[in-house]
C-alpha cells in the first residue's frame, strides 16, 4: 500500500515537473505564454479579480519549480563572493577587484540567463494554470488542453511526437486561414470603391458622345466588374473558412476528448485513437487556404 502511494506520488509529481519540448509544440502557445508574461511585466494592465488568483497560483508553481535552484545559485554566489573578499589581505588590490567585477557581471548575467531560460520554457502545471487566462483561439485553446491530457497517458515518445505532428499542422492551418482571411477582409474593403468607379464609369459612357472614348470606358468598366466579381467571390471564400475553422475546431476537441477518455484506459496507445478525421481536417483546410489565396492573388492583380 505504501509502495503504491509512494510511486502514484512520484508519477504525479513527475507528470506536473515534465516541460513541454519548445521544439515540438506549436508556437501559438509560447507566442500567447510570452503576451501574458510580457503584460505581467509592464504593471500597468488591470487584472480581474479572477485573473488575479490565476497570476498568484502561476507565481506559486513558478517558484515552487524554480525556487529552490534559484536560492541556491544565489546563495553559492555570494559564498562565493565572500569567500574572495575574505581573501583580499592575501592578494593584491587590482587583481581582488577584477576578481569582484567579474563575479558580480558573471551573476547579474547568470541571472538574467536563468529567468530568460525559464519564461521559455513551459511545465504541465504552469499550463495547467495559465489556460484561462492565456489570449489563445478556440483551436489553439483545445490544441492546449489536448497537450495536457496527452501527458497522462502511457505513449511512446515516438507515437506522441506522430500525434503532436498532426495536431500541429491543424493550428498551422487555422494560422495560414485567419491570415488568408485577413488579407482577404483587406481587399474586399475595396468594395465600395470599386462600385463607385463602376458608377462613375458608366455615367462617362452614357455622357460620353465620342465613340473612341466610349470604347475606352466600356473597356475600364469591363475590368470594374471583373474586380468586382472577384471581390464578391471573397465574400463567399470568407463564409467557408468560417466553416473550415469550426471543422478544425471540432476535430482537436475530438482528439482532446478522446484523450481525456484514455486516461482512464490502462495500456492506452495512439492506435485507439481514431485519427483518420485529423488528415482529413488538414487536407481539407490546407484546400480552403490555396483557395482564398488565389481569390486575393486575383483580386490584386486586376486591381493592379
Amino acid at each position: 500500500m505504501v509502495s503504491a502511494t509512494l510511486s502514484a506520488s512520484t508519477t504525479y509529481y513527475l507528470l506536473n515537473r515534465m516541460r513541454f519540448d519548445k521544439r515540438k509544440i506549436h508556437h501559438s502557445l509560447f507566442d500567447a505564454t510570452e503576451r501574458y508574461s510580457n503584460r505581467l511585466r509592464s504593471g500597468t494592465s488591470a487584472w480581474t479579480p479572477e485573473e488575479s488568483k490565476i497570476v498568484s497560483e502561476h507565481k506559486r508553481i513558478w517558484w515552487n519549480e524554480n525556487g529552490t535552484r534559484f536560492f541556491l545559485g544565489l546563495a553559492l554566489w555570494f559564498a562565493f563572493l565572500i569567500t574572495i573578499i575574505a581573501t583580499k589581505p592575501l592578494v593584491e588590490k587590482p587583481v581582488i577587484g577584477i576578481l569582484m567585477c567579474t563575479w558580480m557581471f558573471g551573476g547579474i548575467s547568470s541571472l538574467v540567463w536563468f529567468f530568460n531560460r525559464e519564461k521559455s520554457k513551459l511545465t504541465v502545471k504552469e499550463l495547467r494554470a495559465l489556460i484561462p487566462i492565456l489570449e489563445l483561439t478556440p483551436i489553439q485553446r483545445a490544441y492546449a488542453e489536448s497537450l495536457l491530457a496527452m501527458e497522462g497517458i502511457g505513449m511512446s515518445g515516438s507515437e506522441k511526437d506522430d500525434l503532436l505532428q498532426r495536431l500541429n499542422r491543424l493550428v498551422e492551418e487555422e494560422e495560414k486561414l485567419l491570415a488568408a482571411r485577413e488579407e482577404g477582409g483587406l481587399q474586399a474593403g475595396t468594395r465600395e470603391n470599386i462600385l463607385q468607379d463602376r458608377a462613375n464609369l458608366i455615367a462617362k459612357i452614357e455622357a460620353s458622345h465620342d465613340e473612341l472614348s466610349r470604347k475606352s470606358f466600356a473597356k475600364g468598366l469591363e475590368i470594374c466588374e471583373r474586380r468586382l466579381a472577384a471581390v464578391d467571390d471573397l465574400f463567399l471564400t470568407d463564409e467557408r473558412v468560417e466553416a473550415q475553422l469550426e471543422l478544425i475546431r471540432q476535430a482537436m476537441c475530438g482528439v482532446r476528448d478522446s484523450l481525456h477518455r484514455l486516461r482512464l484506459t490502462p495500456r492506452a496507445s495512439i492506435a485507439d485513437l481514431n485519427l483518420d478525421h485529423l488528415n482529413d481536417s488538414v487536407f481539407h483546410a490546407h484546400r480552403q487556404t490555396e483557395a482564398l489565396e488565389a481569390a486575393v492573388a486575383e483580386v490584386r492583380a486586376i486591381s493592379g
